[in-house]
């Protein structure tokens, strides 16, 4: 096989369509971006759920009671995403009030009683059951204690309050 010799022009015009034929073609990929990047959601609530039972029982002639719960670990904040509520009274006696709050940052209060909503049943004689579910979206920071307080309007005895919380830890930078 004979080659031909190419002329000046034309070897201009060769060497200008091979430029132009690599710069077009995509450069290959390196050996890092062809396996696939070892991803983890650390913020899936599922990686860290959270769940806890707040309960007070009231004796006769209270009407209020104060119940700390978990403290917030370093390094975390707390999502509650659901709280249930389960009040059992005596009598005539009815909850007039459920909170979340944060002893340390005061205002900061969550009320969970809405009285129009709730559900209040006559479970046989005279005691009460009121039931309600709450989705709700409350952050608590490192540190901050978890506490619940619950108001009633009588004074009959054997009044419990039962707060059921659920969320999740997520990790903070």
């Amino acid at each position: 096989m004979k080659f031909r010799r190419l002329l000046p022009a034309q070897a201009h015009i060769l060497a200008l369509a091979v430029l132009a034929l690599v710069a077009v073609l995509p450069a290959a990929p390196a050996a890092a971006q062809t396996r696939p990047a070892l991803v983890r959601d650390v913020d899936n609530g599922a990686l860290q759920p959270f769940r806890t039972l707040l309960s007070s029982s009231l004796a006769a002639n209270e009407t209020q009671k104060t119940v700390d719960g978990p403290v917030v670990p370093a390094g975390k904040r707390l999502v509650i995403e659901n709280v249930s509520v389960w009040i059992f009274t005596n009598g005539t006696d009815t909850a007039t009030g459920v909170w979340l709050t944060v002893p340390a940052a005061n205002p900061a209060t969550f009320a969970l009683m809405d009285p129009d909503s709730t559900e209040r049943k006559n479970v046989g004689g005279t005691s009460f059951v009121t039931a309600y579910n709450r989705l709700v979206k409350l952050y608590f920071n490192p540190g901050e204690t978890v506490q619940s307080q619950v108001f009633f309007n009588g004074t009959s005895a054997n009044k419990i309050a039962n707060i059921y919380l659920n969320g999740y830890y997520v990790n903070l930078p």
